[in-house]
């Protein structure tokens, strides 16, 4: 049981910025991110990491014991 009613907050930001690679569209529609609109894209010339701020992250296969970091 809860003790209450608990705090419900939604938040989203819109971003006329285009990326590389379009990101995919979040539940608010082109353009639109929300905390929760993250997604992960396995392609076959790496990884697309869209985050909630609307930025493509792109990452290159790597063999066994290489690192990538994202700055």
């Amino acid at each position: 049981a809860l003790p209450g009613p608990l705090p419900f907050i939604l938040s989203r930001a819109y971003s006329s910025y285009r990326t590389r690679t379009p990101a995919p569209v979040g539940v608010f529609g082109p353009g639109w991110k929300a905390p929760f609109d993250i997604r992960l894209q396995i392609r076959d010339e790496g990884l697309i990491l869209n985050d909630s701020g609307g930025r493509s992250i792109h990452f290159e296969p790597l063999f066994p014991g290489e690192v990538s970091y994202s700055r």
